[in-house]
């Protein structure tokens, strides 16, 4: 699949949720500036209302649209006149250069996401954990060690986890 295959692909599919959008080309299916407000909406939905928009004032929806994107760094390679006659070239040239952007802002969102999914275990919560993990005590110091899973199957004995010095005592096993 070509490169700008590849970006068309990537815009059908940042934009497949949205009511009249159907980007089939890099020409009219960008010329009354909802495809454009529908992809910066997926990244910024608090700074475009789509529900609000239509396509019959093509002028503010390009506006819209390359304003947002002007405000977080996207610099601005097209203007509403130039759309009234979409040059295929000039319209990949602008999704290119915000498709890695886009595209940063995607990840650090589902690094985000990931990371609030993570439960927030209280300290007792998180000692109630420990006990639940297996323990035995270490060799040197005889206090309290927890094994791992691939420790105990692999025969490495009762080691801390700093591997072959106590953790409490710090001589090597």
């Amino acid at each position: 699949m070509s490169k700008t295959n590849n970006l068309l692909q990537w815009c059908k599919f940042q934009t497949k949720d949205y009511d009249n959008i159907n980007v089939t080309n890099f020409t009219n299916s960008w010329r009354d500036g909802l495809a454009f407000c529908a992809l910066l909406n997926n990244f910024f939905p608090d700074e475009i209302n789509y529900s609000k928009l239509s396509s019959t004032n093509p002028d503010y929806n390009i506006e819209l649209a390359f304003s947002v994107a002007e405000k977080h760094g996207i610099e601005r390679l097209l203007d509403v006149e130039d759309m009234k006659y979409p040059e295929r070239l000039s319209i990949i040239t602008y999704i290119s250069t915000i498709q890695p952007k886009l595209s940063k802002l995607t990840n650090k969102n589902e690094n985000a996401n990931i990371i609030n999914q993570i439960p927030k275990f209280g300290v007792q919560n998180l000692k109630q954990k420990q006990e639940e993990i297996p323990k035995d005590t270490c060799r040197t110091c005889k206090k309290p060690i927890f094994k791992s899973q691939s420790a105990i199957e692999s025969g490495l004995g009762d080691f801390h986890e700093e591997r072959f010095v106590s953790y409490n005592c710090k001589k090597p096993l």
